[in-house]
């Protein structure tokens, strides 16, 4: 049975159809079911943003999530709802609010849906990133993408269509201020693609289908699952890659960092060759001034460090070098063949090295965030290169050490 077509009021309501409710209008939204609830929802939380009349969250608890909720704007949606729920004998969670706007206070869920909301936003990137940030396991979105009908409404110039294939978000121009909301906001499938996959590395590839309802597209987007990642930092020519690969190949040399013996899948901050599904081990290679001379500027802004949050466990090695040998080091390997943009930033960060307190605000920063994932983190060592012998030692050392590095210089 469809949700009904009027409420007492009456007031039609035709975008979703409830099985269990009177009537029979109302648009077949079960299409998503596989997309959403294909892998199961069992034990799980839900939060349908936009929710309607909450036909993803009855099916969710049908299905045996452990809690759905809704929110949307409409009062008389809201209302609806719940007289819904009543009928079929669940008990939802639906919120008479606006998502943009709303504190969740620290809430999560398992999955988060955003079907055919976000050109209603008025800060659809902003929402989306708190989306990402709500989302334990998953995020389904449909989404309106540019189609030649817009043209006939008017509601976006003929050129945008040739933005199609780019990464590109289309801002609607309304002629009445009260249809603002109406279409503000367009995303091509691209840009979709650069805001889960390049601005965060939390998420593995996405996957964007066509939709049946109206041209729109369908995202899913899976949250990374990584057992045991390592993290190896250090300054640029500190001898990163030559520690992991000592790591990865050596049970002794694991044995001395707390770590257990591979196989070890390596990676970098670009994260592109983890693949889709569990990983059990990772070794990730950071560079400690990744953010410097780049627009990121911080560790916290940094798509890579995002990956730190998607471990179960998280153990952190980081190299400290005295920065007269960083130099000598990075004088043979890092500027020999460089060209253009990496030579320069390159030999800038030999210029700096020369300089005695360069780096200390970079140690600074990187153990504050590092001390802000203390719930997952299983070790958290420095390794002191003096010579040809290496030390290792905790953490909590390491301004004592560089101390140590900048009386040897």
């Amino acid at each position: 049975m469809a949700e009904s077509t009027q409420s007492p009021a009456g007031r039609r309501f035709s975008y979703q159809a409830v099985p269990g409710a009177s009537g029979a209008a109302g648009h077949d939204r079960s299409y998503l079911n596989d997309v959403i609830f294909g892998t199961g929802i069992a034990d799980q939380t839900i939060l349908d943003i936009g929710c309607y009349l909450g036909f993803f969250c009855l099916e969710a608890l049908r299905r045996g999530a452990a809690g759905a909720t809704g929110i949307e704007p409409d009062l008389e949606c809201v209302r609806r709802a719940n007289e819904i729920a009543a009928a079929n004998g669940q008990a939802p969670e639906y919120i008479a609010g606006d998502f943009e706007s709303w504190d969740w206070g620290g809430r999560r869920f398992d999955v988060v849906l955003c079907l055919n909301i976000l050109h209603h936003m008025f800060d659809p990137v902003h929402a989306l990133r708190r989306i990402m940030r709500l989302a334990r396991s998953k995020v389904v979105l449909e989404f309106a993408a540019p189609r030649p009908r817009d043209l006939l409404r008017t509601r976006i110039n003929p050129l945008a269509l040739l933005a199609g294939s780019l990464p590109a978000i289309l801002l609607g121009a309304p002629k009445r201020t009260e249809d603002v909301a109406a279409q503000s906001f367009l995303f091509t499938a691209k840009a979709m693609e650069v805001l889960f996959n390049k601005h965060t590395t939390a998420f593995e590839p996405v996957t964007i289908t066509k939709s049946p309802f109206k041209g729109r597209l369908v995202l899913e987007a899976r949250r990374r699952r990584i057992g045991h990642l390592v993290v190896v930092t250090g300054p640029t020519a500190s001898g990163k890659s030559t520690l992991i690969k000592r790591i990865a190949g050596d049970p002794a040399c694991c044995g001395r960092l707390g770590l257990e013996d591979g196989p070890w899948l390596l990676t970098d901050a670009h994260v592109k060759n983890l693949p889709r599904g569990r990983v059990d081990r990772a070794i990730m290679h950071y560079d400690l001034l990744r953010p410097y001379r780049r627009s990121i500027k911080a560790y916290d802004r940094d798509p890579a460090t995002d990956l730190f949050g998607e471990a179960e466990a998280l153990s952190v090695v980081t190299l400290m070098v005295a920065p007269d040998r960083l130099r000598d080091q990075l004088r043979t390997s890092e500027l020999t063949g460089r060209r253009g943009q990496r030579r320069k930033r390159q030999a800038d960060i030999h210029e700096r090295y020369a300089e005695r307190d360069f780096l200390r605000s970079w140690y600074e920063a990187w153990f504050a965030l590092v001390a802000r994932h203390a719930p997952r983190l299983r070790n958290n060592a420095i390794v002191v290169r003096r010579g040809a012998a290496d030390d290792i030692l905790p953490a909590q050392c390491w301004r004592e050490v560089y101390e140590g590095l900048l009386g040897n210089t």
